[in-house]
Parts: C-alpha cells; sequence; structure tokens
C-alpha cells in the first residue's frame, strides 16, 4: 500500500518488521489513552473477528480447489467446518454492531480491490491461483465435450512466425483477426537446437506479447530443418479443442533464391491441408521480416549502455 513503505523493511535474523511494530504499539496506545475503549470496542472487535472469517474462508477454499501447498494433518478436518465457522463470525459480527459489521466488510473490500486491480508484483501463491488454474482446467475439459457448432465457430490461429518481435505485422494481423476472444498461438521453430536458452527465451517473449496487448500464447520447438518443427507444430499445438484450426503464414518473397525453402514452404502447406487446417497467407510491401531492425536496436541500446558505463555523470 502506499505512503506505509517506511514500515516494510524487515531485521534481524527473522526479518521482523520493527517499524510496524512500532506503529501498531503507538496505533494501540492511541486507543487506550482516549479512556473510553467503549468508543472503539466494536470496530476492534469486528476487526477481531473479520480476522478469523478470513481466515476460515481461506481453509474453505484452499481446501475446495485442492490447493498443493495445503494438506491439513489434522485428523478429523473438514472443510464444510471452516465455511460453518465463516458463517459464525459474519453472523457476530452483525449481532454486535450491524452498522459497525457495514464499515468492516467496507474497508476490507476497499483493500481487496486496491490489490486486485493494482496486480503488484509479487506471488503469495493464493487460493485463488489455484482457482484459476482448476477453472481453466475444467472449462478445457467441458469445451473439448461440447458439440461444434458453425454459429461459435472462432478461428483458432497458429502462426508461424518465429520469433514475434521481429514479425510484428504479422503478429498484429493475427491479433486482429482473433480480437482478443480466440486463440492466438505463435509458433517459433529453432534450426539449431542448442543454440538458445528456451525457457529463457519462453518467458522473454510471452512478455513481449503481454507488453504489446497481444491475447496469445508463444510455443518454440527445435529441429533439424524450419519444415520439420513446423509439422511438428500442427500436431502439438493446443488442448483438446481448443487447438489450431487455422495456420497463419507470411508470403516468401525470396522464393527465387531459395529453392529448397520453397520446397520446404509448400510441404508446410501439403500437411496443413492434410490435417484439414485453414490456410492464410499474409504479403506486405516490402516484407514481414524485422530482425535486421530490431537487431540494429539491441546493438544500438548495448553500444549505448557501454557507453555509460565508461564514463562518469557529473
Amino acid at each position: 500500500y502506499p505512503k506505509i513503505e517506511f514500515f516494510a523493511p524487515g531485521f534481524g535474523a527473522n526479518n521482523d518488521p520493527v517499524r510496524g511494530y512500532v506503529l501498531v504499539f503507538f496505533v494501540s496506545l492511541g486507543c487506550i489513552i482516549i479512556g473510553e475503549l467503549n468508543m472503539v470496542s466494536s470496530l476492534l472487535s469486528n476487526f477481531f473477528v473479520a480476522a478469523y472469517a478470513l481466515i476460515n474462508f481461506s481453509v474453505f477454499h484452499a481446501s475446495i480447489t485442492k490447493s498443493p501447498g495445503w494438506r491439513p494433518s489434522f485428523k478429523y478436518y473438514n472443510p464444510w467446518v471452516s465455511l460453518v465457522g465463516t458463517l459464525l463470525c459474519v453472523g457476530v459480527m452483525f449481532m454486535m454492531d450491524w452498522m459497525t459489521a457495514l464499515l468492516t466488510f467496507l474497508i476490507i473490500a476497499i483493500l481487496y480491490l486496491y490489490i486486485f486491480y493494482r496486480k503488484p508484483e509479487a506471488n503469495w501463491g493464493s487460493s485463488a491461483q489455484a482457482q484459476v488454474f482448476v477453472s481453466a482446467l475444467k472449462g478445457l475439459q467441458n469445451l473439448t465435450e461440447t458439440q461444434d457448432h458453425v454459429k461459435n465457430y472462432r478461428p483458432k490461429l497458429l502462426v508461424l512466425c518465429g520469433n514475434p518481435a521481429q514479425r510484428p505485422p504479422l503478429v498484429d494481423f493475427a491479433n486482429l483477426i482473433t480480437k482478443k476472444l480466440s486463440l492466438l498461438i505463435c509458433a517459433h521453430v529453432v534450426t539449431e537446437p542448442g543454440s538458445k536458452n528456451l525457457a529463457i527465451l519462453k518467458e522473454s517473449t510471452q512478455n513481449w506479447l503481454n507488453d504489446h496487448k497481444i491475447k496469445g500464447f508463444y510455443t518454440v520447438v527445435e529441429s533439424g530443418s524450419w519444415e520439420e518443427g513446423a509439422k511438428s507444430c500442427m500436431t502439438l499445438a493446443g488442448l483438446g479443442k481448443l487447438s489450431p484450426n487455422t495456420i497463419l503464414m507470411g508470403f516468401k518473397s525470396d522464393w527465387i533464391n531459395d529453392i529448397s525453402g520453397l520446397q520446404e514452404y509448400f510441404n508446410v502447406l501439403y500437411t496443413a491441408f492434410d490435417h484439414n487446417l485453414g490456410i492464410a497467407i499474409l504479403r506486405v510491401k516490402g516484407g514481414l521480416d524485422f530482425s535486421e531492425h530490431v537487431t540494429a536496436e539491441e546493438t544500438v541500446g548495448e553500444e549505448e549502455m557501454d557507453r555509460r558505463r565508461g564514463s562518469v555523470d557529473l
């Protein structure tokens, strides 16, 4: 939360937030100095019971989402008891003072929505993350069991674009077709196995797609030839009915000077037709390959960083 970063740093072997402890001490001291605890007792009691309600609900939610990190060892544990405990806590809050209970819920909602919309760079491993996985898995299973109908047809694209950052027109065109409401997979075939760190490449390229507001996925395969790699992508991309039904490729403008590459290009087209996939070929003036421009920008950026490292700004 803003304006309270000063109290966040931890100290000692246990990384205790000593400044936060001091802040809580003075807040508590202020409530005591008032001399009328009845003025704040209702609010404090509601916060206390609300904390128990949230803990009970967190336990229940972690149980129903089958979170791997939640493994209670208590022999007689039952998640429905936790849910009942949540409801009892909420009921006690309203029995003490319904106005204070509503105020407590309002404060909790504001704090939650602030974190939800701000999306801080923190990974808490919450049960909500487990719920996202379970919901996605069940949704995919339900989709696989659903019969296809022409009224619900969506173009699900497999874009043979290589590194998306090097062919942004092709990726942007695919994004316009799917309108961020259908499947978009950018496939990259690395013809020199072992030349790249695939884990870093996947993470950085997926971040590039997110930064450019492109709702899609990135996959990379290693193969001795572009043809075999592209065929592997057609066969393996997707899960169940959430699989591509259309292949989007760029026009091979150097076909006159690359006869062997042209043969591979047509073999991939034939394979797509054999798999009953649609074919779309994009041709633009000047071509789609921006790799030289990207390399030039990276070189300039590296030279600028080297220059700054070797100089001292006064």
